[in-house]
């Protein structure tokens, strides 16, 4: 309609909406333009590219693997590659300030690489087979597993994930999976030594508790957002378009993994049942355990006690509540009346995601 603009917000939509005029616009040349543009140094990087795959915040599970910003997945002959990407709208250093063991540190860009380099470890090994994508044994013995549960082993197990996203990024070499960061630094922050105390650390199962950054740094490259703008102005986009609808293309891919309603609780779960919901109109700060059996609900905010009870909030419909969540989880199955171990679980999911929410 004349007069009708769309837009999206922040550096997820900077980065959606750029590669959305990529896919529309770009020829091979403009692509070979935006993978010149990358600052990275392994020789094995792609430089051309026959076809490419763009999966905008592709979800790997809430269990360790995280959620990268954007992921390509490249062919150039018989050649494949995969480049994860993670965006943020500040400078590395200021993306960077927290330790490992604190709260949102994996919601820092170098927490995120990290569970890149993680994920990519297990696309390498991953096989149809298993019937999930699991993280190698090895890491819960490294410091990648401070801040964690004890034990903890992030694993995917959704077999419509597995079918339609893992099973076109897997089962590369592992030197076939490259990492890139985009901030608003004027130059490669991975070349400035004055960040040295927070590149990624990398660990693998030969060297459990020594940083082996120096011998993979090669595959870890870098934007800012005036070298897309560089790039995006060079696609004529004057040529029609080749493809189809955005959204019945990305809805096609989806649409088996949206939640198939049971008895009238517009969400793929039974009649009586529990979920954790972001509701930013009742609590801007938490997501909030929702119980429920038929119309009758109950909100639980466990993050404010540790092991005290939760504040209890009865005042909704389940209707409601699942009309007005803005994120809906699977909650685990843990009674209740397990005050410390909610406590706990609904501040690793606050941090995996809404601290860029809250932070707004």
């Amino acid at each position: 309609m004349k007069g009708s603009r769309f837009y999206m917000w922040g550096e997820r939509g900077i980065i959606a909406t750029f590669f959305a005029d990529m896919h529309l616009w770009a020829s091979a040349e403009d692509w070979t333009n935006f993978l010149a543009s990358i600052s990275i140094s392994a020789k094995k990087f792609p430089s051309t590219l026959d076809e490419v795959l763009i999966i905008v915040e592709p979800d790997f599970g809430n269990r360790g693997f995280g959620h990268p910003d954007l992921v390509l997945a490249l062919r150039h002959g018989d050649h494949r590659s995969v480049i994860l990407f993670e965006a943020k709208r500040v400078p590395y250093l200021q993306a960077c300030r927290k330790q490992r063991g604190d709260q949102y540190y994996n919601s820092t860009l170098k927490g995120q690489l990290e569970l890149n380099y993680i994920l990519s470890t297990a696309l390498s090994l991953y096989s149809e087979h298993d019937g999930l994508l699991k993280q190698p044994e090895w890491v819960k013995r490294t410091p990648y597993a401070i801040g964690g549960r004890p034990g903890h082993e992030a694993a995917l197990k959704s077999s419509v994930v597995l079918a339609n996203v893992v099973s076109k990024l897997a089962g590369l070499p592992f030197e076939s999976y490259f990492h890139v960061a985009i901030s608003t630094d004027a130059s490669n922050p991975f070349e400035n030594i004055s960040n040295e105390s927070v590149f990624p650390e990398i660990y693998d199962g030969d060297s459990l508790d020594k940083n082996k950054w120096a011998t993979i740094k090669d595959r870890f490259g870098w934007l800012n957002y005036g070298t897309l703008c560089k790039v995006a102005d060079k696609i004529d986009r004057r040529n029609q378009s080749s493809h189809s609808s955005l959204f019945f293309e990305s809805f096609g891919l989806n649409e088996s993994n949206l939640a198939k309603p049971r008895c009238d609780t517009g969400i793929g779960h039974s009649s009586k049942d529990r979920i954790l919901v972001y509701l930013p109109d009742v609590n801007t700060h938490t997501l909030l355990h929702c119980s429920f059996q038929e119309e009758k609900c109950k909100l639980r905010d466990y993050s404010i006690h540790p092991n005290g009870a939760p504040v209890i909030d009865e005042r909704f419909h389940t209707s409601d509540i699942l009309s007005r969540a803005v994120y809906k989880l699977e909650a685990p199955r843990v009674p209740i009346g397990n005050n410390g171990f909610w406590h706990k679980e609904i501040k690793r999911l606050n941090a995996i995601h809404l601290s860029s929410a809250v932070a707004e």
